[in-house]
């Protein structure tokens, strides 16, 4: 007797799978079909049932060895496990050979990655869950086998395909968090249908700007003066940056801007570290926004502001002992670590600047005005 099963979720019950069936004598049969018209097979001769059917084959003399080979359909997702297929007839007993076929269907997993800067060398993992028991082998950019829970890594451009899954598994696939990129899955869970299902993992390398800007302000700022900024990033390699100069950056540079003057650094990996620490400056106080943070999907702007700080210097003449002159001026040489004029006012008023000559007399007083803070 030759029977056929077919299990599976999504199989083909009436789908006909091929035997042939081989008699070492040489001999040919009669056979009665279950579900199948009757007929008569010689050694090498072929018959096909589907799900439940099956034949008798009459007439084989006891000691007849046989074999039943049954085509292989794995490459249509059918495994195949058989009992009696291979014996010799006995003359007591009924022979028999017994062919289970199981509807089987592939897992595809892909890895693609976009995006300027992505990295193609990168691996990324991911936990792949599988409600079936059991080691199952993947084929593809990578081979071997994996079972429930198991981790695998891809490249981008990478896929990988489980085969021989029971189909009607449920699955379900989750990628591990990569610093700089943001993942969006196709069919990254649910359950395995008939034939090959596909699950695509897609990340996108996501790149943003920095913008850093010098603000001066105050009272005899100065415009033309650059302020030096260390900048720490903490991502390799080098990165545009254009605007009031342009040029390229990498961590542990440095930068000069002058008031009013803005740069943007360009691409830089979203999840990026960074830090800008602006050089002391004589006369000038320091404020800044975001000097240090993480670059977000939509960039990161970087503030310094510097406020010149000034005050004023009083010139006091005081003549005093019997006799005094009080109509005799007094000549005074200035010396002034700082640049450009200054206005003075009180008994007398005018400008001064580094190397001249005032004249007071006694009781009289003048104040320079809007000297810059630390000056000698």
């Amino acid at each position: 007797v030759l029977s056929k099963t077919v299990v599976g979720d999504g199989a083909d019950h009436t789908k006909p799978f091929e035997f042939t069936v081989t008699f070492f004598d040489n001999s040919t049969h009669s056979y009665q079909g279950q579900g199948v018209a009757d007929g008569m097979i010689s050694s090498g001769g072929k018959v096909s049932l589907a799900d439940g059917q099956s034949i008798i084959i009459y007439g084989v003399a006891a000691g007849t060895l046989y074999s039943i080979a049954e085509k292989d359909y794995e490459p249509e997702y059918y495994s195949q496990t058989s009992t009696g297929s291979i014996g010799s007839v006995s003359a007591d007993a009924t022979s028999s050979a017994s062919f289970v076929n199981r509807h089987l269907s592939d897992l595809t997993l892909s890895k693609v990655v976009t995006g300027k800067g992505a990295e193609t060398d990168t691996d990324f993992d991911f936990v792949v869950s599988i409600d079936a028991s059991g080691t199952f082998a993947y084929t593809g950019d990578k081979t071997g086998t994996l079972s429930d829970g198991d981790t695998v890594s891809l490249k981008g451009g990478q896929s990988l395909t489980i085969k021989g899954l029971p189909t009607g598994t449920a699955y379900s696939i989750d990628e591990k968090p990569s610093a700089h990129y943001r993942s969006e899955a196709q069919n990254a869970s649910g359950v395995i249908e008939g034939g090959v299902t596909h699950a695509i993992f897609t990340n996108t390398h996501k790149l943003a700007d920095i913008n850093l800007s010098k603000a001066v302000t105050g009272k005899g700022a100065e415009s033309d003066t650059s302020f030096d900024f260390a900048v720490s990033l903490d991502a390799t390699g080098t990165f545009e940056y254009t605007g009031d100069k342009s040029g390229t950056i990498a961590d542990g540079d440095t930068i000069s801007l002058k008031g009013g003057q803005t740069v943007t650094i360009k691409d830089v990996p979203v999840g990026t570290e960074y830090g800008f620490v602006e050089q002391p400056s004589t006369h000038y106080l320091t404020s800044s926004q975001d000097a240090t943070g993480t670059v977000g999907f939509s960039g990161s702007k970087v503030l310094f502001t510097n406020t010149h700080k000034v005050a004023d210097l009083t010139l006091n003449k005081t003549v005093t002992g019997r006799g005094a002159e009080t109509t005799t001026d007094f000549d005074f040489v200035v010396s002034l670590d700082a640049t450009g004029t200054f206005l003075y006012t009180g008994d007398k008023t005018g400008i001064i600047s580094d190397g001249d000559t005032i004249s007071l007399k006694g009781g009289q007083s003048i104040t320079i005005n809007n000297v810059p803070t630390g000056t000698g």
